[in-house]
C-alpha cells in the first residue's frame, strides 16, 4: 500500500518540425525569479491540436501551439491522404489542427498571447484563402510566413465569408470573445509527453527504489527522500486487472513512478512545497476534486504516456472516428489513422479495468419535448442507456425522437446534447497534467497547465487561469527535456 500527494500539471504532444537538436531548456541565469518550465510565459495551455479546445476557450494567460507542425496534418493539410473518400469534406477549414469550420477560435477569450512556430504555410488553399480579393492583403509570397496568416484576414472557402482565425478585444471582460495579447513566433516550438519506454525508463536510473509490485503494476520512487503512501492495488471485479486508486487520504512527496493505470477518485493530498509528481506508464483518470491539505505551495504534477481522462467513462465521442473524423489524426509524428486509432482503442480498455468510474461531471445526452421539457437522460455515450428524468415516470422510445435536434411538427421528442443540464462544475488548482490526449467534462476553473497533443474541456462553461504558484516550483523534472520548449535561438 502506499499513500500519495500529487500536484496536476497538463501537457501536451510535440511540435516535431525542428528536430531534437533544437530543443533546449531555459538556463535559470534566463529564467530569473521563476522556477517554472515556462519561464517567464503565463502559459495556460500548450496544446498541438488547437481547434477543438478553442471552441469557446476562455484563457487568462498565454496559449502556445504549432498547428500540428512536422507532421502531415499541419494546419489540416492532406488529410485527404488518410480518406481519400472523403476528399470533399476534408480540408484545412475542418481539421483539429487549425480551425473547426468558422467558429471555433472566433468564439475562443484569449487574456494573453498566443506562441507559434515561425515557419511557412504552402497549402495551395490556405494561400487561396489569404490571396483572395476578399480578404484585401497585400501580395503575399509563397510559402507564406505563419505569423502573417494568423495576423490577417482570409476567405473562408467553404462559404465565400470573410473571416480571420480569431477576433481583437480590448475588453477585461473573459466572457467577450477576442485575443487580447499578439501572435508571437518563435523559432523552436516543442509539444509532447513521454512514451511507456521512457517512463519505465526512469527506474533505471542511479537510486531509484521500488515501492511494491503486484502483478505488472509496479511503484517506484525517484530517490530516497521521495515519500509515497496511500496508494492502494485493487483488481477490477469486471475485468480482473489490477489498477492503482487512492486512499481518502494520500502523502507523496516528490517523483515517484508507476507502471500501471491510476484512478485518483476525490483525492485528499498532503505533500511539501514542492509538490507530488507523478510519472505514469498508462492511462490516468480523475474524480471529483483534488483537495490539498498541507497548504503553502502543494501542488499535483501528472506525466502520462496516454491520457488523463477527468469526470467521464464514456469516450465514444472522443476516441473513435465514427463520433468525428476530424478528430483521428496527427498525434504522432507519421502515424496513421490506424495507428492512432490502436492507440484510443488501448485508452478504452484502460478504462474498463477501473470499478467506481463513471460520468461524474454529468449526462451525455437528453431527451426533450416540444416545450423543451426534459423527459430522459443519456449518461453514458459509450453504453446509449436512457433513464427517466427526474420527476417524470415515462418516456418515448428514443426510435422515436428526431436525433440532433429539438422536435418539431409531429414530432414528439428530439435527442440533444444534455450541456448544462444536471452538469457538475469543479475547480481545480495547482495542477499540470502531460498527456497525448486529455479530457474533461467538468466546469468550473483550471488553474494551472494543460499541455497536450489533444485536449478537450468543457464547451463554454470552463475557464483555464496561469496559476502563479507554479513559477516557484520545479516542474517534472525527470521528463523536462521530453514535454516543452519555446526558444528563439
Amino acid at each position: 500500500m502506499v499513500r500519495v500527494t500529487l500536484p496536476l500539471l497538463i501537457l501536451c504532444s510535440l511540435v516535431l518540425g525542428t528536430g531534437c537538436s533544437d530543443v533546449r531548456l531555459l538556463q535559470p541565469s534566463e529564467v530569473g525569479e521563476y522556477r517554472s518550465l515556462f519561464g517567464p510565459l503565463k502559459a495556460v495551455l500548450a496544446v498541438r491540436n488547437p481547434a477543438c479546445i478553442m471552441c469557446h476557450a476562455k484563457i487568462k494567460g498565454d496559449f502556445i501551439t504549432d498547428f500540428g507542425y512536422g507532421n502531415q496534418f499541419f494546419m489540416g493539410a492532406d488529410q485527404v491522404i488518410n480518406h481519400p473518400n472523403q476528399a470533399s469534406y476534408y480540408s484545412p477549414f475542418a481539421s483539429k489542427h487549425f480551425i473547426w469550420h468558422d467558429y471555433a477560435w472566433q468564439t475562443s477569450s484569449i487574456m494573453g498571447d498566443v506562441y507559434i512556430p515561425n515557419v511557412t504555410v504552402n497549402d495551395p488553399r490556405l494561400i487561396a484563402a489569404y490571396r483572395s480579393p476578399l480578404a484585401g492583403n497585400p501580395p503575399a509570397p509563397n510559402p507564406l510566413p505563419l505569423i502573417d496568416f494568423v495576423n490577417n484576414p482570409f476567405e473562408y472557402l467553404p462559404n465565400g465569408t470573410l473571416t480571420r482565425l480569431i477576433g481583437r478585444s480590448s475588453s477585461p471582460d473573459i466572457n467577450e470573445p477576442g485575443l487580447r495579447g499578439n501572435f508571437v513566433a518563435r523559432r523552436s516550438v516543442w509539444i509532447d509527453a513521454p512514451s511507456e519506454e521512457e517512463i519505465l525508463s526512469l527506474k533505471e536510473a542511479p537510486g531509484a527504489q521500488k515501492l511494491f509490485a503486484e502483478l505488472g503494476v509496479v511503484v517506484y520512487k525517484r530517490s530516497r527522500i521521495d515519500h509515497l503512501e496511500g496508494l492502494d492495488v485493487r483488481q477490477s471485479q469486471k475485468t480482473y486487472k489490477l489498477y492503482l486508486t487512492n486512499a481518502p487520504t494520500m502523502t507523496c512527496r516528490g517523483d515517484i513512478i508507476v507502471q500501471g493505470n491510476l484512478f485518483l477518485n476525490n483525492l485528499n493530498l498532503i505533500t511539501d512545497d514542492q509538490g507530488c509528481r507523478l510519472y505514469v506508464a498508462g492511462s490516468v483518470f480523475i474524480q471529483g476534486p483534488i483537495n490539498y491539505l498541507s497548504g503553502g505551495t502543494s501542488n499535483l504534477q501528472i506525466s502520462s504516456s496516454r491520457a488523463v481522462i477527468m469526470g467521464m467513462r464514456a469516450l465514444g465521442s472522443r476516441l473513435t472516428q465514427s463520433a468525428t473524423p476530424a478528430m483521428v489524426g496527427g498525434i504522432r509524428q507519421g502515424w496513421t489513422d490506424d495507428q492512432e486509432l490502436m492507440f484510443n482503442i488501448q485508452i478504452s480498455v484502460d478504462r474498463d479495468s477501473i470499478d467506481g468510474l463513471t460520468n461524474d461531471a454529468g449526462p451525455f445526452r437528453k431527451m426533450v419535448d416540444q416545450a423543451g421539457n426534459v423527459l430522459a437522460l443519456m449518461d453514458d455515450y459509450d453504453l446509449a442507456e436512457w433513464r427517466a428524468a427526474p420527476g417524470v415516470t415515462s418516456f418515448p422510445s428514443p426510435d422515436q425522437c428526431i436525433n440532433g435536434y429539438f422536435p418539431t411538427g409531429d414530432q414528439p421528442c428530439g435527442l440533444v446534447w444534455a450541456e448544462e443540464f444536471q452538469r457538475k462544475s469543479i475547480d481545480y488548482k495547482h495542477l499540470v497534467l502531460n498527456a497525448p490526449k486529455i479530457y474533461s467534462r467538468y466546469y468550473g476553473t483550471f488553474e494551472g497547465v494543460v499541455i497536450a497533443e489533444d485536449a478537450l474541456f468543457a464547451v463554454k462553461h470552463f475557464v483555464f487561469a496561469h496559476d502563479p504558484m507554479l513559477d516557484r516550483v520545479t516542474l517534472l523534472p525527470l521528463v523536462q527535456n521530453r514535454v516543452f520548449n519555446l526558444s528563439n535561438d
